[in-house]
Parts: structure tokens; sequence; C-alpha cells
């Protein structure tokens, strides 16, 4: 049998781990690699935001200046946290995972079509972020308009808003905390002034 070994992980581990394995969601990674592109760097004070965090089905980042969640149309597809490490290992693969199995303190990835699969260690801590971006974008976000129509977008953070360019098709910079939309996905971002989204 092949199999892959996601990073820090025993290479004596050779067998596919137990666990009730589920169907991945189709666009999984891609969503998975869009979310990443939102996390932010490891801070003392926010430790949370360097992390996806996937829950009930939908995957959630912020860097504390935007945040985004993505659904993946399935309510049940397990509870994790990833880890740049663990995006970029999915993402190295040739093809999308077909299945996945959620534990408290690790998750799994299989591909059926040649039998390897990854393991990775993840964490029950940090989810309250998750909440409060549904709690912040059920708040305040609503449809803006095209982003084709936009002529200019001044006194935005430039890195955020390079980040929300490549994926928006919607965005209201007239209002802060401004809404912005893309495929199966919905944001929040906030100027740098008066102040930051607070996890």
């Amino acid at each position: 049998m092949k199999f892959k070994v996601a990073p820090g992980l025993s290479p004596q581990e050779v067998t596919r781990p137990n666990g009730d394995w589920m169907p991945v969601p189709q666009g999984f990674r891609d969503a998975l690699v869009i979310a990443r592109r939102f996390t932010g760097k490891r801070h003392q004070l926010f430790p949370e935001v360097q992390f996806v965090y996937l829950v009930d089905g939908m995957l959630y980042a912020s860097d504390n200046r935007c945040i985004v969640e993505i659904d993946l149309k399935s309510e049940t597809f397990g509870r994790a946290r990833f880890t740049a490490g663990d995006v970029a290992t999915l993402k190295a693969m040739p093809t999308e995972p077909s299945e996945a199995t959620f534990r408290a303190d690790e998750m799994a990835f299989s591909w059926l079509d040649d039998g390897s699969w990854c393991r990775f260690d993840t964490e029950a801590s940090g989810f309250d972020l998750a909440d409060k971006c549904r709690s912040l974008l059920n708040q305040f976000w609503h449809e803006g308009p095209d982003i084709a129509t936009l002529d200019t977008l001044t006194g935005w953070h430039e890195a955020s808003i390079k980040k929300v360019t490549r994926v928006a098709e919607t965005f209201d910079p007239g209002v802060t905390p401004a809404p912005f939309s893309f495929p199966n996905g919905r944001g929040l971002i906030v100027k740098p002034s008066p102040g930051r989204i607070k996890p």
C-alpha cells in the first residue's frame, strides 16, 4: 500500500488510520487554499489567526484584518484546525483527497485511486475564532456591488485589498467592515483605522 506521512510523524506508521471515513466535498482542497490566504502570522496575543478552522462544513480564517467563511456544502464534514503545513501538504498532492476522518486530536485524508493517505495532528482549541467570524459575518455582511464596476479602492490596507481582489466577485468599500463575496464564500475587511477585527 502506498502512503504519505504528514511532516513530523513517524514513518513507522504505515497503516491507514481507523475511523469513520466520509467523502471529501468537491472543491475542498481549493477552498482550503483560499482560506489559508486569509490567515495571519503567528501572534502572541492572537495565536488563533494562523490557522484555518473547519466547523459544520464551513471553513473560517482571519488575519485580524479580513475574515472569510467558505461553504463546503456538507454540514457534517468534520471539525478540525489546519496549520499552514497541513494545507501545503494537501495542496502538494496530485489530486483532491477522496475521504477524510476526524478525531479530537487528529485528522486523516486518503486517496482511493492509489491507496495513499496522510494524517495530521490537530487540536480542539481556537474554535472560538470561527464562532466570532460567523457572528461578525451575520451582523455586517451584505451583497456588495460587482467588483468589476469599482473604479478605485483608495484608503484601504493594500495587502488586504490584494487578498480580496484575487478572489472577490462583489465588494462594498463604502462601509466598514466592508463585505465581499467569492464563489461559495463571503468575507469582511476593515480599514487600518479606526481598528481591526478583534477575535
